[in-house]
């Protein structure tokens, strides 16, 4: 993939060397940082230049860390944040994923949150689109059975890696507390691993259930913890019977002095067709993590 070097603004160089932009300007007074000029006076820098002035420096840039991929993904960022094209970052994700380099993956995460690259674009429309290329390639036959394994693992690694950098410090939780978890025979635990971090960047105290929960298992966690919310994840290998199934049990088993509001994530909608019907205090499918984040 070929990444074409352009100049950068002045706060996007402050990004780069992860400094404030009066940094920027006071080192290009003093001549310590060299600039270009626009036809209309605005400062520009060369990529390769700030990189080789935060190595002399000892900055702490979030690309340095990221050698010597430091150009293919600062593009892929900016094009990314300026038209919203995800390509070079999903495309980029991939191979490395596909080449069994999982310890890279683990390193790029963070840098793309320092990099202005929020957190719900990340997930939705960076890992989402990973991990949906790799089950095509499986269905496809372009990915063993181990590969398929070994790619996801290395993204759930990396979710791992992320909360840890996310969750550096004890969390004051907003008094809110949500279960998530897979349903009954559901390994493909993901979806759920990121409707955590979600509601954990969110301020919720999530209980986090893993895979292969029965219904009843559900109901009994939210009585027991007080919970506010239950999210379900579902694989694209679910059907909207499972989810319809699903919902009807817990409804039975609904205890009107403990509401809460009950949430199915999948790659599509599982709603039945009357959620009114049902006692929860309310009733969504999401197939994005930004529709669910705005819901919460």
């Amino acid at each position: 993939m070929e990444y074409v070097l352009s100049p950068v603004s002045t706060s996007q160089a402050a990004e780069i060397l992860g400094v404030h932009e009066s940094s920027i300007k006071r080192w290009c007074r003093s001549k310590k940082l060299t600039c270009s000029y626009t036809s209309g006076g605005h400062r520009r820098f060369e990529l390769l230049h700030l990189l080789s002035f935060a190595r002399e420096a000892h900055l702490s840039s979030p690309l340095l860390t990221l050698h010597p991929y430091e150009i293919a993904i600062w593009n892929a960022v900016a094009r990314a944040r300026a038209s919203a094209d995800y390509a070079p970052l999903i495309q980029f994700v991939y191979e490395h994923l596909h080449n069994h380099e999982p310890v890279l993956l683990q390193k790029l995460l963070p840098p793309l949150l320092d990099m202005g690259l929020p957190l719900l674009e990340l997930l939705d429309n960076v890992l989402a689109p990973v991990l949906h290329r790799v089950g095509q390639a499986w269905d496809h036959g372009d990915l063993e059975v181990g590969d398929e394994h070994r790619m996801t693992q290395q993204i759930k690694d990396a979710l791992s890696f992320l909360r840890t950098h996310l969750l550096t410090s004890p969390r004051d939780f907003n008094n809110h507390v949500a279960v998530v978890g897979c349903i009954r025979t559901e390994e493909h635990e993901l979806g759920a691993l990121m409707t955590r971090l979600v509601l954990e960047s969110l301020g919720w105290e999530v209980v986090y259930l893993g895979t292969n929960i029965p219904a009843e298992d559900f109901a009994h966690q939210q009585q027991k913890l007080k919970a506010r919310l239950v999210c379900v994840s579902l694989s694209r290998l679910r059907s909207p019977a499972d989810a319809l199934a699903l919902v009807r049990l817990l409804a039975t088993l609904y205890q009107e002095k403990q509401p809460y509001r009950l949430a199915l994530g999948g790659p599509f909608s599982m709603i039945p067709s009357e959620p009114s019907a049902f006692p929860f205090e309310d009733l969504q499918a999401f197939k994005s993590l930004n529709t669910f984040s705005n819901w919460v």
